[in-house]
């Protein structure tokens, strides 16, 4: 069953250099009217092949590169996706006012990076510059005020984890009304590339966290909703923080009860469906709008279980990619897969773990009523049904 379709394209041009982002970058260059026109067109396919193929789909994630370096193309996403929620994954620092107001009272998000409410949160994202924290400030308040749901993408690392508390109550306190009318969301996480610059957590920071989620999260109407997701997360940062002390010779600094409880690798029990439900567009470099090539994953997230390189233009390679969907990919079993299979679970717990846990019945549908206007949509409310009939019981 796949809910969701992932499209990444004009991958490798963005705005902003983070310290940390495992993409090789590459200079933005004018879209020319050629190139606006072939990625509308291809996305007009994608759009069919999902009402064809995997009609089971309600949410469309798409991302960059930054996106609205080419808001033409956020534009024909959303007239191709008019009754899919479609996610736009940006950073936030280009978003105007005319991109607020076509975004406004349609089935769409932004999931917008912002690592704390303080300089020092985003310093390997902004840097120095107060300017771009403002404007990103400045936005957030602005897509809310204009009802366009906002999901905030807080990666956790040395540098902010210890604010992100204070993250939290200064969200809680400027936008009650948006958290309670579920267009705020902030299902943190944490990846481990995105942790090069800035440090993993301490023991110290690990075990904080842990006591933040236990003894405030309930309380938080940003957390409670999907406090299962937290717990999850604080697990994760508490076993691959013990892997890094293993890593870096520190083991005996570790508690005795986290050298019994996580194990060398860094993997806990737990199970990430993700693999099983989505379906991966990835036009690389600038291919939506040059040459139509994209590659596939069993989990495009991070990449793991290639699937291969697909022309959308050919109906005989698109026919192939479905193949290859159906068949299961390298990294997991062609049969129903069970997240605990996953390469990757000791180094990646994505923001998407929230929804996944929804999906898995971790999280109820009332919470996630609660937690996101997304889900009060009829639509959804059936899919995330399926999906809790479909995974009950496989969950580690």
């Amino acid at each position: 069953m796949k809910l969701l379709a992932e499209i990444l394209g004009m991958t490798n041009f963005c705005n902003l250099r983070c310290t940390y982002c495992d993409w090789k970058m590459r200079p933005i260059e004018r879209l020319s009217d050629e190139g606006r026109s072939a990625a509308a067109a291809r996305l007009r396919r994608i759009g069919d092949i999902v009402a064809a193929d995997y009609p089971s789909v309600v949410f469309v994630e798409y991302s960059g590169g930054e996106p609205f370096v080419y808001p033409a193309i956020v534009e024909s996403l959303l007239d191709t996706f008019p009754d899919h929620w479609v996610r736009i994954s940006t950073n936030g620092t280009l978003i105007r006012p005319q991109h607020i107001a076509k975004l406004a009272g349609r089935k769409a998000y932004l999931a917008m990076s912002l690592d704390g409410h303080t300089q020092r949160a985003n310093l390997p994202r902004f840097g120095e510059s107060a300017a771009l924290l403002a404007r990103v400030s400045d936005t957030l308040s602005a897509l809310l005020a204009a009802g366009v749901p906002t999901m905030l993408l807080c990666t956790l690392n040395q540098a902010n984890i210890d604010g992100f508390p204070a993250f939290v109550d200064h969200l809680s306190a400027t936008y009650p009304a948006a958290i309670r009318d579920g267009l705020l969301m902030l299902p943190a996480h944490c990846v481990s590339e995105y942790e090069k610059e800035n440090g993993k957590p301490t023991i110290t920071q690990a075990y904080s966290f842990l006591t933040y989620v236990l003894t405030r999260g309930p309380e938080s109407p940003l957390i409670a909703p999907i406090w299962p997701h937290y717990v999850r997360l604080a697990e994760f940062i508490i076993a691959t923080t013990c892997k890094a002390y293993r890593e870096s010779g520190r083991e005996d600094a570790l508690p005795p009860a986290w050298r019994a409880r996580y194990p060398q690798n860094g993997s806990f029990a737990r199970s990430c469906f993700l693999h099983d439900w989505q379906v991966c567009f990835h036009f690389l470099d600038d291919a939506i709008a040059g040459d139509g090539s994209y590659r596939s994953w069993g989990c495009g997230m991070r990449g793991v279980g290639d699937l291969g390189l697909y022309q959308i233009d050919k109906k005989e390679s698109v026919a192939a990619h479905r193949q290859s969907v159906r068949a299961g990919s390298p990294s997991f079993p062609a049969a129903h897969p069970t997240g605990r299979k996953c390469p990757l679970l000791e180094d990646c717990l994505v923001d998407w773990n929230a929804i996944d846990m929804i999906f898995a019945g971790d999280i109820t549908l009332e919470s996630a009523r609660e937690w996101s206007v997304m889900f009060r949509d009829p639509a959804i409310g059936d899919a995330v049904r399926l999906a809790q009939a479909e995974y009950s019981g496989q969950a580690a």
